[in-house]
């Protein structure tokens, strides 16, 4: 059963369920909005929260409807949230960061090997990571200078792991291959499958330990996955591993969370795994998948690709700040949302539940 649905601006209608029976409508300006609205509450069929995507929470509407109830617009942290973003300075981390950060106002935390600031915008501090390092040299240095930043008093919202990259398979050895070209493959392959987890899974796992120690109450953990790990990823192993392990580091802490689900087993380890971590009692960590990302590197390694059918990163953006503002409406904790691009003059992107 249907309880609720959200009417959202800007993108063409469409319909789909996201999680706690939530039915979203996605349409095009507000006065379709309120008509849809009106409809409903004149019928007294079902409570109505209208809000419209993308633009500042303090325009949402308030309806009230005929059962007397109250889906009330106003975000549940009342103060500038503090955003961490992992990899503030790449193609997708940098939109991520500069969206949330100057169109939005929320306080940003970037965090990368190097800062390129972009358009003139500086995040409001900068921590700055090893390029080539163990996991636990990473996981120092993000560690201490998010505490520094934060000094004894502040919290994160949330934690944006927008860090990654992309490697092939290296081509193995030929079959009369000599014993140095056999000995540089196998370098080679290690280095591929080590690179992609430095890049895709350590910079999750570090943010991991900063989440444990900084984390807000209401908190959100966001981890960029990969649709294409949902399945064997023959010619990019390294690539899937770390993707997949991504993805299960997603399902695990969402299952150490109170907002998570599982079965009787999974729930008693999950109670136990937050008995001194709080924060783990109202945390949602979701894994965003998109299938391609429309960044200047994709391009260039795909000059003949349909970019129309490419996500834009300003649209993982603007969802990333809606379960911000409202996490009311994220999804189950440990949840994978695939990401597509929004059909239509509208544009836009759609978040659809995968796995919970």
């Amino acid at each position: 059963p249907i309880n609720l649905i959200i009417l959202i601006e800007t993108i063409p209608t469409e319909y789909f369920l996201t999680a706690h029976n939530i039915m979203m409508i996605r349409c095009v300006n507000n006065s379709k909005i309120m008509r849809h609205a009106s409809s409903m509450v004149e019928n007294g069929l079902l409570p109505v929260f209208a809000t419209r995507y993308g633009q500042s929470s303090s325009s949402s509407s308030v309806i009230k409807t005929s059962s007397q109830r109250f889906f009330h617009s106003t975000p549940s942290v009342l103060q500038e949230p503090t955003v961490l973003v992992m990899g503030s300075s790449g193609a997708l981390g940098s939109v991520v960061a500069k969206y949330l950060g100057k169109d939005v106002g929320m306080r940003v935390i970037g965090a990368d090997i190097v800062e390129r600031p972009g358009g003139g915008w500086h995040p409001d501090a900068f921590v700055t990571l090893p390029y080539d390092g163990e996991l636990s040299d990473l996981t120092t240095r993000l560690t201490t200078g998010v505490g520094r930043v934060l000094g004894d008093e502040d919290e994160i919202n949330c934690i944006v792991c927008a860090s990654g990259g992309w490697e092939s398979d290296p081509a193995p050895p030929i079959p009369d291959a000599s014993e140095e070209d056999i000995e540089a493959g196998a370098i080679q392959y290690s280095n591929t499958i080590e690179n992609m987890i430095r890049m895709n899974l350590n910079p999750v796992v570090a943010a991991g330990y900063v989440a444990d120690r900084y984390m807000s109450d209401e908190g959100l953990f966001v981890v960029m996955g990969a649709v294409a790990a949902l399945n064997p990823t023959p010619g990019m192993l390294g690539y899937g591993l770390s993707k997949n392990a991504a993805h299960h580091f997603v399902h695990t802490l969402g299952a150490m969370s109170g907002k998570g689900l599982g079965n009787k087993v999974l729930r008693k380890e999950g109670r136990k795994a937050r008995r001194h971590r709080q924060y783990l009692d109202t945390m949602t960590t979701i894994g965003i998948l998109p299938s391609m990302i429309d960044t200047p590197a994709n391009r260039s390694a795909d000059p003949k690709g349909d970019y129309d059918s490419w996500t834009k990163p300003i649209d993982i953006a603007k969802g990333i700040e809606e379960y911000i503002e409202y996490p009311s409406l994220r999804p189950h904790s440990g949840s994978l949302i695939k990401v597509t691009p929004g059909k239509g003059e509208g544009g836009g992107a759609v978040f659809t539940l995968v796995r919970s």
